[in-house]
C-alpha cells in the first residue's frame, strides 16, 4: 500500500514537472519562430517552406546535440567516402521514442501515423552514405546542415540555453517550434507534404555533424 502511494505521488510530481516544462518551452517557442521568419524573409515576405526546413533541421540537430552534451553513446557509421553518420537508441529516443519526441510533435499536428515516419527512416537508412541520400526530393542534406547548424550555433547561447534547463529539453523546445511552423504551413500546403518535408529533414540532420559533410 505504501508503494502504491509512493508511485501515485511520483506520477503526480512527474506530471506536474512535465506540464511546467511544456508551458515554459511553449512560452518561448514563439520567439524562435519570429526570429526564423525575420531572418529568412525575402522580398516577397516569409517563405514558409524555408522556415519549415530550418525548424525541422533545428529539431534534428537538437536531438544530436543533446545526446552529445549528455555524453550518451552514438552508433557511428563510417562510409566509403570518409563521411560519418550517427544513429542508435540515444538519438532515436529524442527523435522518435519518448513521450515528447520530435516526430511525435509532427505526427500530432498532422494526425499522420507513426508508420509514416518509419517509411522515411527506412528510406534514409537504405541510402545513407550514397549519392541517393537526399531529402525533400533531391536536396543535399549536407547543404541544409551547414546552413541550419550556423543558425543553431548563432542562437544557442541567447535562446536555447536561456529557455532550456538541461540538454534533454532541447529536442522538446524545437519539436514545439516545428509543430507550430507546420501548423501554419498546413494552411496553404497539404499536410502530407508538410509532414514529409519536416520529418525527412529532422531525421537526416539528427544523424549528422561536421564529419558528415
Amino acid at each position: 500500500m505504501i508503494n502504491e502511494k509512493q508511485d501515485a505521488q511520483y506520477s503526480a510530481e512527474t506530471e506536474k514537472d512535465e506540464k511546467e516544462m511544456l508551458d515554459r518551452l511553449c512560452s518561448h517557442a514563439g520567439n524562435i519562430i519570429s526570429m526564423l521568419k525575420g531572418v529568412l524573409s525575402g522580398k516577397n515576405g516569409t517563405d514558409l517552406f524555408i522556415v519549415t526546413l530550418y525548424a525541422a533541421g533545428l529539431a534534428g540537430i537538437a536531438c544530436h546535440e543533446a545526446v552529445k552534451a549528455i555524453g550518451e553513446p552514438m552508433v557511428e557509421v563510417s562510409c566509403a567516402d570518409g563521411k560519418k553518420y550517427y544513429m542508435g537508441d540515444a538519438i532515436n529516443r529524442y527523435l522518435h521514442e519518448n513521450k515528447y519526441s520530435v516526430t511525435g510533435f509532427a505526427c500530432a499536428v498532422t494526425q499522420m501515423p507513426q508508420s509514416a515516419v518509419l517509411g522515411i527512416v527506412q528510406r534514409q537508412t537504405s541510402t545513407i552514405g550514397t549519392e541517393k541520400f537526399a531529402v525533400v526530393g533531391n536536396m543535399d542534406p549536407a547543404d541544409i546542415y551547414k546552413n541550419v547548424k550556423g543558425c543553431w550555433d548563432g542562437i544557442k547561447n541567447n535562446m536555447t540555453l536561456q529557455y532550456c534547463r538541461k540538454p534533454e529539453e532541447w529536442p522538446v523546445l524545437y519539436g514545439i517550434v516545428l509543430q507550430n511552423v507546420m501548423a501554419e504551413s498546413m494552411k496553404i500546403v497539404p499536410k502530407e507534404a508538410v509532414f514529409n518535408t519536416a520529418v525527412d529533414v529532422a531525421c537526416a540532420l539528427s544523424k549528422m555533424d561536421q564529419e558528415s559533410l
